[in-house]
């Protein structure tokens, strides 16, 4: 629910330069926080990424209060191929050590992440969290969970849901606030700003905002979900009616992140090279494909006639086939993933040589000219010529050996 505008919108009511930007390209989540910290993590790095429970604060208050803090539990991040989850119990993930002045606790933190040729999926929980920030008690939630799936041929998935959420105390129910929410509040004239609780200060001439989105993007690109955005704001006046009066100009203090998890789209199939290119008629040649998107279940013919698929990589940029047999020629060479999508590449098959054994006669022939027989060294009868000529050496030892026992006979 919300849309990429949820955010945008409620931080156009930050003035003074602060900012809480939502940016979302390519399911990339990024909240910005003040500009001495550094950003919360990012929910899109990676196939499939997620945010379990995130926070930063950066406040500064006169002379008597500088707290900076930020933490993060359940940032996963995996490419394909791969897989990732992770659980924490009685997390705390803000304090201050000083009562009431920043406290952000869970039950619970999980999250799981996974990236496959096919598909990629995350997923987030946040069970029975709670914050005090500057002497309030600024928000309950009994539950906050975000997941999105990512397949390919299809657009990107994504589901949030919050349930037990107080503001201030009130309830609220964000399935019936598209838009978002937004509260205020002024902090008390007693807040504790050191160690010793005698130590407090007069806020009350400062009012604490508090803006609260939800985040459901999809396309074909991916998807990402964030279950709860929280952002936290100030403005007002210290020490009001006294000579120390100050204007404190409406300034972002904290951002929070409940639940957050994103996809990309596994890469379309797409074939760059196969090795060899070319091999024999008969079949039988191991043959490496290249590119990106082959799945689980993806097929290659060569000319029309099935290959087997020995092996795919699990990260979807190569497969090693049979060549079946097919007749000399080249031949498309088409792999179709498991979606249905398919490409091709050129593939030659070769006709086998047949090599042809020269004869080695054991004995030279001479032809004859005088009709004079001639005994060989070996004491054996020459082989008769015929008048054949050098075209005998064409014949094989056996068939001369024949023609010759014929010879004697007729002899």
């Amino acid at each position: 629910m919300g849309g990429t505008t949820v955010l945008s919108r409620l931080s156009s009511r930050v003035v003074a330069g602060a900012t809480a930007a939502v940016l979302v390209g390519g399911s990339t989540l990024l909240i910005a926080g003040p500009a001495s910290a550094d950003p919360l993590p990012v929910v899109g790095l990676g196939q499939a990424s997620t945010v379990g429970a995130a926070a930063q604060v950066d406040v500064t208050l006169g002379d008597f209060l500088v707290y900076q803090q930020q933490s993060a539990y359940g940032v996963l991040h995996v490419e394909v191929g791969q897989q990732d989850a992770s659980s924490n119990a009685n997390v705390t993930l803000l304090d201050a050590g000083i009562p009431g002045l920043a406290s952000l606790t869970a039950g619970s933190v999980s999250s799981a992440v996974f990236s496959s040729p096919d598909a990629s999926g995350a997923a987030s929980a946040v069970l029975d969290s709670s914050l005090d920030f500057l002497g309030l008690s600024v928000l309950g939630l009994a539950n906050a969970s975000a997941a999105t799936i990512c397949e390919v041929g299809q657009d990107g998935q994504a589901t949030l849901d919050t349930s037990g959420l107080t503001v201030f105390g009130i309830p609220v129910d964000l399935d019936s606030l598209p838009q978002g929410y937004v509260a205020s509040q002024p902090l008390g004239s007693a807040v504790q700003v050191g160690d010793d609780p005698s130590d407090v200060q007069d806020l009350s001439g400062i009012d604490l905002e508090v803006r609260i989105g939800q985040l459901e993007e999809t396309g074909a690109e991916g998807a990402v979900s964030i279950a709860l955005a929280v952002q936290i704001a100030i403005e007002g006046t210290l020490f009001e009616g006294t000579a120390n009066e100050q204007a404190v100009p409406a300034t972002v203090v904290a951002n929070l992140v409940l639940a957050g998890a994103s996809c990309l789209t596994p890469v379309p199939l797409s074939l760059s090279a196969i090795t060899p290119t070319s091999g024999s008629t008969a079949g039988g040649e191991t043959v490496t494909i290249t590119g990106a998107g082959f799945t689980t279940g993806t097929t290659v013919d060569f000319g029309g006639v099935p290959a087997t698929v020995v092996a795919i990589d699990p990260t979807g940029t190569s497969l090693t086939a049979t060549a079946p047999a097919h007749a000399a020629g080249d031949v498309t060479v088409t792999v179709t993933s498991s979606a249905g999508v398919s490409a091709s590449l050129l593939y030659t098959y070769v006709a086998p040589v047949v090599p042809v054994n020269p004869v080695n006669p054991v004995n030279p022939v001479t032809p004859a000219s005088t009709g004079t027989t001639t005994l060989a060294a070996t004491g054996a009868d020459p082989v008769p010529t015929l008048g054949l000529g050098a075209g005998v050496l064409a014949l094989g030892l056996g068939a001369l050996l024949a023609t010759a026992a014929v010879r004697r006979r007729r002899a």
